[in-house]
């Protein structure tokens, strides 16, 4: 867990080119925005903590169609943290079966991500205390340029 939450910055920045990309390829706009949670319950209990990331995306066309599935983001997500940690010198494969939960936002988007954005406070004093400081990302939230240039314009 250390090595991939010291690489968490790398891991992001590459799953939001990896998406951008797939959305341009198929012709849609790539509005994706995110939030990293951090998971203190390891810390307290196996003395290790694992980082969260949360993100709304486009998931569909206007006549309802998907265009990835959960078992997509897993797969891609595996083979992401396996070569952001391969091409730093790590060669240990990191299971993600469990990773990935891809949910239909119940109500609000902004209530979703803003719940996380919010969150954290505490959790960061509690690393910082605990002597992992190096391990805490040095930015929460992550958005494509295109998602940002929106936000700006409106």
């Amino acid at each position: 867990m250390t090595i991939v939450n010291k690489l968490w910055a790398k891991i992001i920045e590459t799953f939001h080119r990896f998406l951008r990309r797939f959305y341009e390829s198929a012709g849609i706009i790539p509005y994706v925005l995110g939030v990293t949670e951090v998971q203190t319950k390891r810390l307290e209990n196996y003395g290790q903590f694992a980082l969260h990331y949360h993100f709304v995306y486009v998931a569909c066309d206007k006549k309802g169609k998907f265009y990835f599935t959960a078992n997509w983001v897993r797969m891609i997500w595996q083979k992401i943290l396996s070569k952001v940690l391969r091409n730093n010198g790590i060669d240990d494969e990191v299971s993600t079966a469990a990773a990935v939960d891809l949910q239909k936002v119940k109500k609000s988007a902004k209530n979703y991500i803003s719940k996380y954005v919010s969150k954290g406070k505490e959790e960061v004093e509690t690393l910082v205390h605990a002597g992992c400081s190096e391990q805490i990302p040095s930015q929460w939230w992550s958005m494509t340029k295109v998602m940002r240039d929106r936000i700006k314009a409106h």
